[in-house]
């Protein structure tokens, strides 16, 4: 008995002795019980084969041995040993339209009984899909509509649909929402705010035959168009605190089934970083879970993927794949498709309205110079106003009036336009007089308005005079050869048949044959 009492007290004490040593050496050295346990087992092994007494090797069997019971059951060891719940970790996850991101979870098993989604959101676009649960006909959907979150529900026997009274802006701000579906009754609260509605009809569960779990929560968005709200796109914008039936987002994570480019918020999308392009038919994509992480091209129907980018089909355009919007065209060719937008619409389909910077004011007063609003052209490639003033308004805003004499300065985009009328059909005379700052450019086009065929044209090409004939049969062309240079020259051009003569400055003359028809068709 007494030897038994002396054992039990040498263990309690070594029991009391280790443990505090133990749990000091996992916190201060940060080292795995594992790599202690497996360090006095050998200390054990040594001590055993050394000649010691056998009370001394009783002891240390004692020692090593209540050591290792308290480091097995020590808390601090069993943290690294037992599976621990998730920690809460503040998760905030992105969701990106242009991405085509959402996630596909698991459905709580009691979803069908009740549905308690909560989150912080923060929005970057006005609508969108946040949560979509189905099973058959019966639905329930959380959607960003107009700025306002909606939640819509049908259990088949008639639809709710409930509307926030708090419009939510995209910029930058967290908003707080709780929607709640259970029974008939459906509650949404936004940012504090409170709004209640009913379904129609008797039921007020879902029907599923115990069949829930074969389908699927979808977060954010879905891989094909979810109904009712097909129209929609996907949520664009970050979540946070995201609960499902009290279930954090950590806990929901393991039922993962499904996703596509979800990343965390405020970190660049591994999309954004590689050099992959899609074209207008496709969206760069990461699928989870991932087999090898990578980005790729999600092409659109009606495209397939060559190479990096999804490159368009020979039906996109007959078969209506690739949309054209507000009148737009469909023009397909073999490397790319685009859309020819009607004015004022312009982007990838037409859904962008351009505006008009001549009408646009700052502080009540025109962005232009012109003295007139139509007059007025913006030049959107160098971003600048540019006044075309009319005959016979001149000046760099048209405020001055070109008199009788005086000189008209042309730009290059510069025109007149007068009635129709043509020279005779066997004689003409022009003349007029120039100071070229180009080697090249149209001075004077005459046509009759029957045709096409028969025109005068009169220009400067290369620097040399040159004046161009064609009467329907074919086109003469007549050059002076003489190189203008940047100052005042008076030119006259007679026509007598088929002879030409062209006068410069009233001396260098150049007269040239008969040749062709000598008359003009009328």
């Amino acid at each position: 008995m007494c030897r038994f009492s002396a054992f039990l007290s040498v263990c309690l004490l070594t029991l009391h002795v280790n443990c505090p040593f133990i749990r000091l050496s996992v916190r201060l050295f940060a080292l795995p019980c594992s790599y202690l346990t497996s360090l006095f087992f050998l200390c054990l092994c040594v001590l055993y084969l050394l000649p010691f007494h056998l009370f001394f090797r009783v002891v240390f069997v004692l020692f090593v041995s209540s050591f290792c019971f308290c480091m097995f059951c020590s808390p601090v060891c069993l943290a690294d040993t037992v599976p621990q719940p998730i920690q809460r970790k503040k998760v905030s996850i992105q969701f990106q339209d242009r991405y085509k991101s959402y996630l596909a979870l698991k459905p709580p098993h009691d979803i069908t009984d009740v549905l308690h989604l909560s989150f912080d959101m923060r929005p970057t676009s006005s609508k969108g899909l946040i949560a979509h649960f189905r099973i058959g006909k019966a639905y329930v959907s959380l959607l960003f509509r107009n700025s306002q979150i909606v939640l819509a529900f049908d259990l088949g026997s008639g639809p709710a649909t409930i509307r926030s009274k708090t419009k939510l802006r995209t910029d930058g701000k967290w908003y707080s929402v709780t929607a709640i579906r259970k029974g008939k009754k459906g509650t949404l609260t936004v940012g504090g705010t409170k709004t209640e509605g009913y379904s129609g009809g008797s039921k007020t569960r879902f029907t599923d035959s115990g069949e829930s779990g074969k389908f699927q929560l979808l977060i954010g968005g879905g891989p094909d168009p979810v109904k009712p709200s097909s129209t929609l796109t996907g949520f664009s914008g970050c979540l946070k605190k995201l609960r499902v039936n009290n279930r954090p987002f950590e806990q929901l994570a393991k039922r993962l089934l499904k996703g596509r480019s979800v990343s965390e918020c405020d970190k660049p999308h591994p999309c954004k970083s590689s050099k992959i392009d899609c074209g207008v038919g496709g969206a760069c994509v990461v699928e989870y879970p991932p087999t090898d992480n990578r980005p790729y091209c999600l092409c659109a129907r009606g495209f397939v993927y060559s190479g990096s980018s999804c490159k368009p089909g020979p039906d996109v355009c007959k078969k209506g794949y690739f949309k054209c919007y507000n009148g737009g065209t469909c023009v397909y060719n073999v490397k790319s498709v685009r859309c020819k937008c009607r004015q004022p619409y312009g982007g990838k389909q037409c859904k962008e309205k351009k505006r008009d910077m001549c009408k646009e004011t700052k502080h009540g007063r025109p962005l232009h110079r012109c003295v007139k609003p139509q007059y007025c052209r913006y030049l959107s490639k160098t971003k600048r106003f540019r006044c075309n003033c009319p005959i016979p308004r001149i000046g760099d805003t048209c405020n001055q009036v070109l008199k009788s004499g005086h000189a008209a300065r042309l730009t290059g985009i510069s025109y007149a336009k007068y009635k129709p009328f043509f020279p005779s059909n066997t004689h003409s005379k022009i003349n007029l007089e120039i100071r070229p700052e180009r080697r090249n450019g149209l001075l004077l086009y005459l046509a009759p308005s029957n045709t096409n065929r028969q025109f005068f044209a009169l220009g400067i090409k290369n620097a040399l005079i040159e004046f161009v004939i064609n009467f329907g049969s074919k086109t003469l062309i007549f050059k002076h050869h003489q190189q203008l240079g940047k100052r005042w020259y008076k030119i006259s051009i007679n026509r007598l048949g088929g002879k030409v003569t062209i006068l410069l400055n009233g001396k260098q003359k150049r007269t040239f044959g008969d040749s062709g028809r000598t008359k003009a068709e009328t």
